[in-house]
């Protein structure tokens, strides 16, 4: 996980969350300050996440591509 903080300034809260909430990931939880680069990153993207939270000027509607099914199975998505 990224943070933007300081390390000196950095809680065990969010640490503690993780252990809570996610005992089997703990161990594999890193934490590095950010900004940070990398020579590769490979990261899950989610388009029906990206598209529900971007404007109309970001990204044009793709509503009339898309089965009702998908979109929120039955339910009228919200655009910001």
């Amino acid at each position: 996980m990224h943070f933007p903080n300081q390390i000196e300034k950095t809680r065990s809260f969010t640490r503690s969350f993780i252990e809570v909430l996610y005992p089997e990931l703990q161990a594999r939880v890193t934490f590095e300050r950010a900004p940070k680069s990398y020579d590769r990153v490979l990261c899950a993207y989610n388009l029906m996440n990206s598209y529900y939270h971007s404007p109309d000027r970001l990204a044009p509607s793709v509503d009339g591509l898309i089965s009702s099914k998908a979109l929120w199975q039955g339910k009228t998505g919200l655009r910001a």
